[in-house]
């Protein structure tokens, strides 16, 4: 699919003289939410530091969409949760996709967290 293309794309960067940066990684991420690859999309998110690439709210909210499309209310909410540890501010659309996934799985109670 077009998510194991971007993903491609992303690692072959350096071999071309390449540094993947947050945009980069964004938009492999969001690749990987059309798909639902939630595994793939938090790996990227995890290995971002690696390549001295700092996620944006633009990221997280990418990597929480995903979970949210998966039906990984628990991932979106942990999501959530590690971008204020980060000091990265949610938007409205982190916000709305970590609830869209707890109403999805019928876990209002923590919605409201």
């Amino acid at each position: 699919g077009q998510w194991q293309i971007a993903l491609n794309l992303l690692t072959t960067m350096p071999s071309m003289d390449l540094r993947a940066d947050t945009i980069s990684f964004s938009a492999a991420i969001s690749a990987c939410a059309k798909c639902a690859e939630w595994a793939a999309a938090l790996s990227l998110l995890a290995s971002m530091s690696e390549d001295q690439a700092v996620p944006s709210v633009i990221t997280y909210n990418a990597a929480i969409s995903v979970c949210e499309k998966a039906g990984c209310w628990q991932l979106a909410l942990a999501t959530s949760t590690w971008m204020r540890v980060m000091k990265v501010q949610p938007s409205e659309v982190s916000f709305g996709a970590a609830l869209s996934a707890c109403g999805a799985a019928g876990a209002w109670e923590c919605a409201l967290l």
